[in-house]
């Protein structure tokens, strides 16, 4: 058995250097992790920020419950993000279905 070497590329950074490039209004920025299994990656998305001085991007959370798989029961959103720009940040998408319930959760 031979041994293969990798990296693993966070696609992030392409999206840092677009938001940091196009949003004028970084005060108004507001990352969100969709799901409590996705606050780590939000923080660390958010930290990003910081290194490139803008340390008041903020941070939100949506918490939501599942009947079955691929299937959201309710969400609730955690934190404020009334008047900011949002950026959702997730892993992967699998239907769409929780990134547009909660793109729409945000615009409430």
């Amino acid at each position: 058995m031979s041994k293969v070497a990798f990296d693993n590329y966070e696609g992030a950074f392409a999206g840092l250097s677009y938001i940091l490039k196009t949003v004028d209004d970084k005060a108004n920025l507001c990352v969100v992790s969709p799901d409590a299994g996705g606050m780590h990656r939000a923080k660390q998305f958010q930290s990003h920020f910081g290194f490139h001085g803008h340390d008041q991007v903020g941070l939100a959370m949506i918490s939501k419950e599942r009947k079955v798989a691929n299937q959201i029961d309710s969400m609730q959103l955690i934190g404020d993000v009334k008047g900011k720009t949002c950026v959702i940040v997730d892993d992967m998408i699998d239907t769409a279905g929780t990134l547009v319930a909660a793109a729409a959760l945000l615009k409430e």
